[in-house]
């Protein structure tokens, strides 16, 4: 857009237009009166307009998409959400390859969408939709296209969403994970020692990782979660999920004699391996390494497979773990509030949401109660009644 600039007594007109390499420029001329700076500019906008030279980019859409990122994102998130990005970049480029960015209509962006979402679920398709929509309005504040061609759209999913049917290990599978994983766990098996920590805290897999000998207090048997391990850089750390991801969390006396036992190991096992651990890493193992998403989920999927488990769970996620503790906690009583704080949740809203179908069991289940409570003080009622008719 054309702006005017008050010079002294004078008025600036300023307009940007595209050079034939697609380098924004800009024409300015200087006039005596506002009015005529305004006039100038107006007709100068109107002129690139027509010359294609204001609003029609011929960069393609994937190559606009991957530079913004590049430059406006990927300073700023964590690896896991660049994966979201460059997985959206793979899709524009099936999709929008060599196509420019201002030739692209809101129906053919519609298409898309609807395209993308025959076989992915809705969060995903809304994910993309909405990385896109930020690429697009950059583009738009550029001067590279004329209209926001995402404006109104909407995105569609055909599959259920995995948060509707969140996998969960119940209580009796619960504890033959436990114990197959707390029978002998050694430096080589770290990850059978991370299993139970997820187990009976409920922490993502990162802030297991990140958990050092300090976080522990033995005396008030708490674990202070605040940071998480950097995998891509090891031996380093990253910013947990969000601040309220920071805090101090309760463990009961057998994760304790757990860690004990693992100290224990660390202190005989890596002095004699010459495996130094400055940080005082946890799950330090003995290849001087601290297991990723890959290995805790390989041991996992073999554990599942030794122990009877129902066959929906068999291939569950370590993530699946923190699910498992917070069903479990709900199941017993544990109130809503207390479970969103353990968990690190930014508000309570973001656990209920997580947590519809099991409230909701949790729900039916009191309904039933309520019913059987209310059946039992008719039934009372009437035979008490029955007893003082006798007497």
């Amino acid at each position: 857009m054309a702006t005017i600039t008050k010079r002294g007594k004078r008025f600036q007109a300023r307009v940007p237009y595209y050079a034939p390499d697609g380098t924004r420029k800009f024409k300015a001329k200087t006039f005596d009166t506002q009015r005529e700076a305004k006039y100038w500019a107006s007709k100068n906008e109107v002129v690139n307009f027509e010359d294609g030279t204001l609003y029609e980019s011929m960069e393609p859409l994937p190559e606009y998409f991957k530079r913004w990122y590049l430059t406006y994102k990927q300073p700023l998130v964590a690896p896991a959400s660049m994966k979201w990005y460059e997985y959206t970049l793979t899709i524009l480029n099936d999709h929008f390859a060599g196509v420019p960015i201002s030739k692209i209509t809101q129906d053919q962006y519609q298409k898309f969408l609807n395209e993308i979402g025959k076989d992915r679920v809705k969060a995903t398709a809304v994910r993309i939709n909405g990385q896109i929509r930020m690429a697009v309005n950059n583009a738009l504040d550029e001067n590279k296209i004329r209209r926001d061609f995402t404006r109104g759209a909407v995105a569609t999913g055909s599959r259920q969403s995995r948060s509707a049917d969140l996998k969960y290990l119940n209580a009796r599978e619960s504890e033959r994970v436990l114990a197959a994983v707390t029978k002998g766990p050694t430096l080589n098996t770290v990850t059978n020692y991370m299993i139970a920590t997820a187990l009976y805290t409920g922490a993502r897999l990162a802030e297991i990782g990140g958990l050092t000998w300090d976080d522990i207090s033995w005396t008030f048997k708490t674990i202070r979660i605040n940071k998480t391990y950097d995998w891509t850089q090891p031996g380093h750390f990253k910013e947990t999920k969000n601040m309220q991801s920071h805090r101090v969390i309760k463990v009961n006396d057998e994760l304790l004699t757990l860690f004990k036992r693992l100290k224990d190991q660390q202190e005989l096992g890596l002095n004699r391996l010459h495996i130094a651990n400055p940080q005082g890493l946890l799950f330090l193992n003995a290849q001087g390494t601290v297991p990723g998403s890959s290995g805790v989920n390989k041991m996992l999927r073999k554990v599942l497979k030794r122990v009877e488990v129902r066959p929906e769970v068999q291939d569950l996620s370590f993530h699946g773990l923190r699910h498992t503790h917070a069903s479990y906690l709900l199941f017993k009583g544990v109130s809503v509030y207390y479970i969103s704080k353990r968990l690190g949740h930014r508000d309570i809203t973001t656990t209920l949401s997580i947590y519809s179908h099991v409230l909701n069991e949790l729900e039916n289940e009191e309904s039933n109660k309520t019913l059987i409570a209310l059946t039992a003080m008719r039934d009372d009622g009437e035979e008490e009644a029955e007893k003082r008719q006798t007497r």
